[in-house]
């Protein structure tokens, strides 16, 4: 979390409402808790979710993820999506490692 912590400022973080109530708690606890800055202020200031059919950007967002995944595939067509996005990528972790 701390990679993508510098980059959050003031941050309204979206999660797809499929998840379980007690998941979406968990997530966001967690969120808030590791995206700390020094001084002890969280860098997100709003955790909520959201109907992912009803959220355009939520839809990017699971495309883009999809696209990334499946660049690891073995298909022939594996990193046809992924060179689209691959410009504007800061970083790919595989977690777990």
């Amino acid at each position: 979390m701390q990679l993508i912590g510098e980059n959050l400022v003031n941050a309204k973080v979206v999660l797809d409402k499929t998840g379980e109530k007690a998941f979406t708690r968990s997530i966001q606890g967690y969120l808030k808790k590791h995206t700390k800055t020094q001084d002890g202020t969280s860098r997100i200031k709003k955790v909520s979710t959201e109907d992912s059919q009803k959220n355009d950007l939520l839809q990017l967002a699971d495309m883009v993820c999809g696209a990334v995944a499946r660049s690891f595939g073995e298909s022939d067509k594996a990193n046809r999506y992924r060179l689209q996005i691959v410009l504007r990528e800061r970083r790919v972790q595989v977690w777990p490692k």
